[in-house]
């Protein structure tokens, strides 16, 4: 056990910390012991050893989503399972991206567990988001196994299958900026996909998170940040992508992504940026309608990365025609029609 005052006195005194250390403080947190204070104490201690940028090195991600995952809720999915999901914490204000490439990687076909939770640091989560178009957040894991069975898609919202979490909710809305807990959300899916689309909100997050993401066992994984620090694949300027399959040897796969080879139309991230939820809500409705444009360049865009990611033998540029086919198609509509059916 390690308090938050016992990081921070650590980090004082030795000039740093451990991963042991950060296990440590993340088993007191979950246990319940430590207070508010404290807990703020060694978020804050945290941040000021991981620097300005917050990278933590994949050590200190992997022991702590270890912890995480060992206090979850498990959840028993199918193995060939996505999730696409990112940290949060790019301040970029946009529509809930990969909230509906998660729907639309789903609609072609390919198994989706979306784990995300209400709004901590921004306005509108995956949860507000899903709960608000009528997907409910609140199943128990019997009936989220039963909707992924019947529609290809469940979400599981993290208070559910992370109770413990609560005990940081209070420290982490006191802080007032990104914390540790941003990266391992991705991490801390408890269904254990077999492939994942993680967005970072920082360059020097992409390795650690995708080497973090290996030794946790993620078999087919893509890390993307956009050049202007979206965590998100964008139609407005270039995304570096990194991807590792369980076939691959050696180094990740890097790509410099520009949409224009892909045929996609640039855009503006002004076209993307909302004010209110009912913003967001306005892009959900453009793509549930199956209307084209360029809002649906950039999910399709998005969901395109998955598919890639888990289908070897697609290329980047089938899977965003197979992903934009289906949105023009209100594939994306029907599915949420299936998943409101199979839960009313």
């Amino acid at each position: 056990m390690t308090t938050g005052a016992e990081l921070k006195q650590t980090l004082s005194s030795a000039g740093r910390i451990t991963p042991r250390d950060m296990q440590g403080f993340i088993r007191s947190l979950l246990t319940g012991v430590l207070n508010d204070q404290d807990i703020l104490e060694g978020l804050k201690a945290s941040n000021d050893y991981f620097g300005a940028s917050l990278t933590p090195s994949e050590d200190f991600l992997v022991a702590a989503s270890q912890i995480m995952l060992e206090f979850a809720v498990p959840f028993q999915a199918m193995h060939t399972s996505c999730d696409t999901c990112g940290t949060g914490g790019d301040g970029k204000h946009l529509f809930n991206i990969s909230s509906l490439a998660a729907l639309t990687v789903a609609s072609c076909g390919f198994p989706v567990v979306k784990h995300g939770n209400r709004a901590v640091s921004g306005s509108f989560g995956s949860a507000d988001f899903f709960e608000k178009i009528g997907i409910p957040i609140d199943l128990t894991p019997q009936d989220a196994q039963k909707t992924l069975e019947h529609s290809g898609f469940t979400f599981l919202f993290a208070p559910i299958y992370h109770p413990a979490m609560k005990y940081a909710a209070k420290a982490r809305k006191m802080i007032g900026t990104r914390t540790i807990f941003n990266c391992l959300g991705p991490l801390a899916n408890p269904a254990r996909p077999n492939c994942q689309t993680i967005g970072v909100f920082s360059e020097s997050l992409m390795l650690p998170m995708l080497k973090a993401s290996k030794q946790l066992g993620v078999g087919k994984v893509s890390i993307v940040h956009s050049e202007d620090g979206a965590d998100e694949v964008t139609t407005w300027c270039r995304t570096k992508i990194l991807t590792s399959r369980d076939s691959d040897s050696g180094s990740p796969q890097e790509i410099i992504l520009e949409v224009q080879e892909l045929g996609i139309r640039a855009a503006e991230m002004s076209d993307f940026q909302c004010a209110n939820p009912d913003d967001a809500l306005s892009f959900a409705d453009q793509i549930l309608s199956g209307k084209t444009g360029k809002a649906s360049d950039l999910v399709a865009l998005n969901a395109a990365v998955t598919i890639w990611t888990q289908s070897e033998s697609v290329t980047l540029k089938k899977a965003f025609d197979m992903a934009h086919a289906a949105i023009a198609e209100k594939k994306i509509r029907d599915l949420v029609a299936k998943i409101r059916k199979r839960t009313d």
